[in-house]
């Protein structure tokens, strides 16, 4: 058995928090910004939702609860399970309030954040068993994802032009082979956590951040928290036999955050202007 030393733990935290903090500052933005904001000013209730769990107000404050704890995660070592268990909490209630209602964003947040909880219960960290734990969440998430792809829509395609397709192409090609390739990875994916080579822990980093940036970029809401879990790792399996250097997690932050916004803003629009342009070619 191969516990985890203090480094090689504050390095797999802040991996998998701040990935949890871009998710939900997307999913924020989607929701506080348009639909919450809507809901304000043109309340609409639903007998089906107790009044508490249908209030957008409720949902500002669950979303700013939210937000602290993945900050909570990333600075506080002390407080740790205590985040974890209050981020649990508000993605469970955000996934049953009206504004939220099972939202995918916050169901992958609710089980990476039971992983969390798990992980800072342990006085002494497996390697193995966390890797194991950690791959069985990804798989869970994308057999759920598979299962509920396997329909005609989902293969002809028709489904992923109407959520997402309008504004990057027209050509049935492209859209047909999009939506096959994210049917097909995400059944890969559900199976990953049964090879128990090493290697398939940086395909399966690999994997995710393709789909994430060929498919859909926007949907960094409900794939961040995979990548974060997917990263975290990859840079566990990497890791010297010593131990991990003294990790600062401000630098970490940064360099995180100018990632994203290259390829949010950069890298994204070009990988999918040459692909549609090369899978129009065929």
């Amino acid at each position: 058995m191969v516990n985890l030393n203090l480094s090689a733990s504050r390095l797999y935290t802040v991996s998998v928090a701040c990935w949890l903090l871009f998710s939900h500052l997307t999913a924020a933005q989607d929701y506080l910004i348009d639909q919450i904001r809507l809901n304000i000013q043109t309340p609409i209730r639903q007998d089906y939702f107790p009044a508490l769990l249908s209030s957008p107000y409720t949902a500002v404050g669950l979303f700013g609860l939210l937000l602290l704890s993945d900050v909570g995660l990333i600075i506080f070592k002390q407080f740790q399970l205590v985040f974890a268990i209050v981020a649990a909490l508000c993605s469970y209630l955000i996934s049953i309030h009206q504004e939220g209602f099972f939202v995918q964003s916050m169901v992958v947040s609710l089980w990476t954040s039971l992983f969390l909880c798990w992980y800072f219960l342990q006085k002494e960290r497996d390697e193995q068993k966390v890797l194991l734990l950690s791959r069985m969440v990804i798989s869970l998430v994308f057999f759920c994802g598979t299962i509920g792809k396997m329909t005609p829509e989902y293969w002809s395609g028709e489904v992923f032009y109407n959520l997402h397709f309008p504004r990057f192409s027209n050509d049935l090609k492209v859209i047909t082979f999009y939506s096959r390739m994210t049917v097909i990875a995400e059944a890969v994916l559900a199976l990953s956590f049964s090879v128990r080579h090493r290697l398939m822990i940086y395909v399966t980093l690999l994997m995710i951040v393709g789909m994430w940036i060929l498919t859909v970029p926007k949907a960094v809401d409900a794939v961040g928290p995979l990548v974060g879990l997917a990263l975290a790792n990859a840079l566990l399996v990497t890791k010297k036999p010593t131990c991990f250097p003294e990790v600062k997690f401000g630098g970490i932050i940064l360099i995180y955050t100018a990632v994203w916004l290259l390829l949010w803003l950069k890298v994204i629009p070009v990988f999918h202007y040459v692909l549609n342009h090369f899978l129009r070619s065929i």
